[in-house]
């Protein structure tokens, strides 16, 4: 069935374009089968890995060298908390679907050879494998929308032929969020959503706060709260964001 490559397309077009850095893990190696399921990170591409475009290298951990390996060698790990299912899940609950429906089947099966070509060219854009490996990584946050690649990705997941790619409830959500995105003061929202997470990190790494951290961190929440207060567009985005169970309104809770 068609969907079932577009899946196997799909990933491979995003382990292809991974980011340097991106923790991955080893698998289907019959050479050296003793790599499978080793962690790895994706290293920096030299002139013959820039040659060899359909292979990632890979800093596996435990080797003195880097490896560069085939996208079918290469999965990204499971994440054990994560807001979304992975694309693939996603592909496997629209199947389920599907199989309630033989017209719809048929229809599938009957997709047409230049269909086919038009969808794979359009897997390939940049900015849509960038959107669709933020959704597979369950990555994908309001503040994701601040990033202009990311963003373009998402609109052209909402036109033809990506239209009917993902589930209907995915898309629903990520259409919410895209519209409020488009709001005068959601930049500013994302700026202070993202203040907010650094201060998090910074609870999460050092634990109870004190002294200037501690300082620092009634001041961020204080001047956010006040702006948030201060100005109707932005107040509204974030009990808009509230309302869609994206973030909570910080000027509700203080």
């Amino acid at each position: 069935m068609w969907s079932s490559e577009l899946v196997n397309c799909i990933n491979q077009k995003v382990i292809l374009q991974l980011p340097v850095g991106t923790s991955v893990t080893v698998c289907n190696i019959k050479s050296k089968p003793e790599l499978n399921g080793c962690s790895a990170v994706v290293c920096k591409r030299n002139e013959k890995d820039k040659i060899a475009s359909d292979r990632v290298p890979l800093q596996i951990r435990g080797q003195k060298s880097p490896l560069s390996l085939k996208a079918n060698c290469i999965q990204l790990p499971a994440h054990k908390k994560r807001q979304y299912q992975t694309l693939e899940e996603k592909m496997n609950e629209f199947n389920r679907m599907m199989d309630k429906n033989s017209d719809e089947l048929e229809k599938l099966d009957k997709i047409s050879e230049d269909q086919k070509t038009a969808l794979n060219v359009a897997l390939s854009d940049p900015a849509v494998v960038k959107a669709l490996t933020v959704i597979q990584n369950g990555q994908m946050t309001f503040s994701s929308y601040g990033d202009k690649e990311f963003k373009q990705g998402i609109e052209k997941l909402f036109k033809p032929p990506l239209n009917d790619l993902l589930p209907k409830s995915l898309m629903d959500s990520m259409r919410n969020g895209y519209e409020l995105s488009k709001h005068p003061k959601a930049n500013e929202a994302i700026t202070i959503i993202k203040l907010f997470n650094i201060r998090n990190q910074r609870i999460r790494e050092k634990g109870q706060l004190q002294g200037s951290d501690l300082d620092q961190a009634r001041r961020i929440q204080l001047n956010a709260v006040q702006r948030i207060r201060s100005d109707e567009g932005l107040d509204f985005v974030f009990n808009r964001l509230e309302e869609l169970g994206l973030y909570l309104n910080p000027a509700n809770r203080c």
